[in-house]
This record gives C-alpha cells, structure tokens and sequence, in this order.
C-alpha cells in the first residue's frame, strides 16, 4: 500500500501556504480587469484534486500501485473511476485554464 511521500508533505505545505497568501490578497487581486485570483484558485484546486484522485487511485489499487495513471484497465471501480476522471476531466481542465490565465496574464500587463 502507497504512504505518504515526502513529496506529498512538501507539496501540500506549498499548497497550504499558496492558498493562504491567495486568500489574503483576495480583494488587492481581485482588482484586475481579469479575475486572475480566481483563476488562481481554480489552479490551485485543479492541482490538489489531481494529486489526491492519484493518491487514492494509488491506494485502491493493491497490485502494481505504480502504473496507476498509465494503465486505462483498472481491477476495481473506485480506481477506474479516478483514472477517467483524472484523464478526461481534470487534465483537459487544467489544459484549459492554464492557457485561459496565460492569456488573461499577458492581457493584464
């Protein structure tokens, strides 16, 4: 069975800390033509909703936990489910709206 990382810890102390300074700056951010704090936000969630369906796909999968993200043919329901979820809704999402806040980015400057 999978266990935290030190990379997880490390990588949710970013998170923790990103969203923080975002919440704080809520309002100073949100006077920019483009809402580009919540477009911060929305990446932030994205980020975080991808780490924890990798990390319970990896959980729920008792046999060969490391080609989670790479097999389509999952052994049970919960990780067929995050699979496709990871694959057909998260990354095209984030694809999106990481090229959406690219060109909000440039338009503000």
């Amino acid at each position: 069975m999978a266990k935290l990382s030190s990379c997880d810890v490390v990588m949710a102390a970013c998170m923790s800390y990103a969203l923080c300074d975002l919440l704080l700056d809520w309002s100073r951010l949100g006077g920019c033509s483009k809402p580009l704090n919540i477009w911060l936000f929305v990446s932030y969630a994205l980020m975080i909703t991808s780490r924890l369906c990798c990390l319970v796909g990896v959980r729920s999968r008792p046999a060969n936990p490391e080609s989670f993200l790479m097999c389509a043919r999952q052994p049970g329901r919960v990780p067929q489910v995050l699979f496709w979820l990871t694959w057909l809704v998260i990354v095209p999402a984030f694809a999106f709206w990481s090229l959406l806040g690219s060109f909000w980015l440039a338009d503000v400057q």
